[in-house]
């Protein structure tokens, strides 16, 4: 399967700018024939009577798809400053769109520790100790994606887990649905949090049969108490981890996304775009909680309609 990016086809299903070659002659810097290609117009009922689902043939102009259809009709546009590539039977799809990520918070995890896909408990601390040997003393180690039920035994992760691999750096690591964290003995004194603290509204600290914090913490309200602790990251950080998410989804076919990061990461986001770097088209989601003046003025500060990058409130 080919994967095309950015706005070859719409990031919908439907790519309701999908013209049949017949209807106009439009200039193609671009052809892509002899492949297998779903336009999606089956989808759209406005769409299916004008657009084949299936052709084997599109052009583009400046990186959007301006005709489809056979190989014959296509390929009548071609000039002598149009690139031309077979398929070679390829198939070809629109690109799928996510409308719920936190791309910031995946970057930062690929760029940690990756505990996606690990099977046990003791392959999660080997990748622990792993990073951790790469790092300059008492640095904190972040990342996550475990899940316990993966794990033979389905048992959620402990301080004393981490404590035995992490050495002198606090560690704090989420859970693949990012509604928990597991935190080590250095995190949780960093933190404050001993037997005596308060579960916070909307959060909860898991004790053991002493009353001791076990080193799972659940939710926002509670996990915050960590979060504090830790230093934020560099604007150059902040990118990178932008660039590792955006590669990723890319490679999966994700074309387009509705996110919800922090402002800061929005600001890497804007640099991206400004340097050709940005290829995902993203609906940036702001905090509902600032006041009035402050989601107008960010909101303001970015053309609401730039196709690539856009903030939604």
């Amino acid at each position: 399967m080919i994967h095309f990016h950015r706005s070859l086809f719409s990031a919908t299903c439907a790519a309701v700018f999908l013209l049949p070659a017949a209807a106009q002659q439009p200039h193609a810097d671009a052809i892509f024939f002899h492949g297998d290609i779903l336009t999606g117009a089956h989808l759209r009922e406005s769409d299916a009577a004008k657009t084949p689902a299936r052709v084997t043939a599109i052009a583009m102009e400046q990186g959007k798809v301006v005709a489809v259809g056979s190989d014959a009709d296509i390929l009548k546009l071609k000039t002598s400053s149009t690139q031309t590539i077979d398929l070679q039977g390829a198939f070809v799809m629109p690109g799928f769109n996510d409308a719920h990520t936190h791309m910031a918070n995946a970057g930062k995890k690929k760029l940690a520790v990756d505990l996606d896909g690990a099977n046990t408990l003791a392959e999660v601390q080997g990748r622990i100790k792993a990073y951790a040997a790469t790092l300059k003393p008492r640095l904190w180690i972040q990342g996550g994606g475990w899940d316990h039920t993966r794990w033979p035994d389905k048992k959620l992760p402990t301080k004393a887990d981490l404590d035995a691999v992490t050495g002198d750096h606090p560690c704090v690591l989420f859970r693949v649905d990012e509604h928990i964290v597991v935190a080590n003995s250095a995190a949780l004194a960093m933190a404050g949090i001993t037997s005596t603290t308060k579960d916070p509204v909307g959060g909860k600290i898991d004790r053991d049969e002493q009353g001791n914090p076990t080193g799972i913490v659940r939710e926002r309200p509670a996990y915050s108490l960590i979060l504090a602790r830790v230093p934020q990251p560099s604007m150059e950080e902040r990118r990178k981890a932008m660039e590792v998410a955006i590669q990723d989804a890319l490679s999966h076919g994700v074309t387009s996304v509705q996110d919800l990061s922090d402002w800061e990461d929005f600001l890497a986001l804007e640099e991206l775009e400004h340097t050709h770097k940005l290829k995902l088209r993203m609906s940036e989601w702001m905090d509902f909680g600032l006041s009035l003046p402050i989601l107008e003025q960010r909101r303001a500060s970015h053309s609401s309609n730039d196709e690539l990058l856009h903030s939604v409130s």
